[in-house]
């Protein structure tokens, strides 16, 4: 099928028919797809385990995974478990995957976002505070403030206060 996406094993067979418009690996037990430009999940058997609803969608990541719905300057991010109920409502201007038990997201309108770190909950562990952020990597993560780049740990506290410009 021209132009729609599938999945094959090791040996290039066919395992699940090209039948969407994207596609994204299985982490884990699922893969995201795209169906009439919604995002959804699928299990090993190309079976719909989450309906394609939202505008936006990871991987899963810790059991969670990040889904934006609303259009354009009304996108709003936040994440569901495995059955496709919401778990951290869709508040938030920018959001990541999970990280070693905590996500980067931002705060206020674009070009005024503010990102910080919430846990499993949704409950701010880090405040918004940095102009941009990544995701944690063994108990540190990359950040920017006031145009300098610098790591923070996961209490949220500078290795070194910001330095770098890039």
């Amino acid at each position: 099928m021209k132009g729609k996406w599938g999945f094959i094993d090791q040996t290039s067979q066919t395992i699940i028919k090209p039948q969407f418009e994207g596609v994204d690996r299985f982490m884990g037990d699922m893969a995201r797809i795209r169906v009439k430009g919604r995002w959804g999940y699928i299990d090993k058997t190309g079976q719909v385990v989450i309906e394609p609803q939202f505008n936006q969608a990871e991987s899963f990541s810790q059991d969670l995974a990040c889904t934006g719905v609303g259009e354009d300057a009304d996108l709003k991010y936040g994440y569901i478990d495995k059955t496709g109920q919401m778990v951290i409502d869709s508040q938030f201007n920018s959001a990541r995957s999970f990280s070693e038990g905590i996500a980067c997201a931002g705060v206020s309108e674009y070009p005024d976002t503010k990102y910080g770190y919430i846990d499993r909950t949704g409950r701010i562990g880090i405040h918004p505070q940095f102009d941009h952020g990544h995701n944690f990597s063994e108990g540190f993560a990359l950040v920017k403030l006031e145009g300098r780049w610098g790591v923070i740990d996961i209490n949220g506290n500078f290795l070194r206060h910001p330095k770098i410009r890039l």
